[in-house]
């Protein structure tokens, strides 16, 4: 269980940082703080899931026993090859799992217009005069745009293909957890924690802009 919780967290770090990188990058023209905010939220998210799981670990093993009396402590306890019982063991596996796929979700959305963003960016091009020193700059912000636009695109496009098939998987090992593994209370209970993780952060601190230190959705600070 452990190891799995660790493992899938690294596999959807993997999909997720490129992605957002790569993006930011583009839709910024290179701003680099901005770009430092959107890399922000999968700081948040593994924060999150460090601290939860944490948790939850925690939960079993003030709740739990050793089936050999000798050991009270679970760490103790399964190094020495027993069994640790009756624990309130909430979920790692649904929470990681739902805790991916929201992170996944929010984060691809801006893949929907990664086209039109395209297009509007060439069009902008088109209307730039260097008449001024202010028109100038924003005309090489623009620039950078369309030069990291095409660089990365192939592999955004990649990348997003990875991040849908991860998904797909994540998916079905959650509705597996859900048939065969815990008990429905240590399911739901993760479940809640992922939900309320989700709302606090995408649909709460990152969508308000005036909150402290809200690093934004994805696409804020688009050119």
């Amino acid at each position: 269980n452990q190891y799995f919780v660790k493992f899938g967290w690294a596999w959807t770090l993997v999909a997720c940082v490129p992605f957002v990188l790569m993006t930011s990058l583009t839709y910024t023209g290179r701003n680099l703080n901005i770009v430092k905010n959107h890399l922000g939220r999968i700081a948040v998210a593994t924060l999150a899931w460090y601290t939860f799981t944490s948790f939850f670990d925690y939960v079993d093993g003030l709740t739990g026993k050793c089936t050999h009396k000798e050991f009270l402590n679970k760490k103790f306890c399964k190094q020495n090859k027993h069994e640790w019982i009756n624990g309130f063991d909430i979920s790692g596996h649904t929470f990681i799992l739902m805790h991916s796929l929201f992170l996944m979700i929010e984060e691809v959305k801006i893949f929907h217009d990664w086209d039109l963003f395209h297009r509007k960016l060439v069009e902008k091009l088109k209307g730039f005069d260097t008449d001024n020193s202010e028109r100038l700059t924003l005309d090489n912000q623009y620039k950078r745009a369309e030069i990291l636009y095409k660089l990365f695109n192939p592999f955004i496009k990649l990348n997003f293909v990875f991040m849908s098939l991860l998904a797909l998987l994540w998916e079905a090992m959650l509705l597996t957890t859900f048939l065969y593994f815990h008990t429905i209370s240590h399911k739901l209970v993760a479940a809640i924690f992922a939900i309320i993780i989700w709302f606090l952060t995408y649909k709460t601190w990152y969508s308000n802009k005036k909150m402290f230190a809200s690093p934004g959705l994805p696409g804020d600070g688009s050119i």
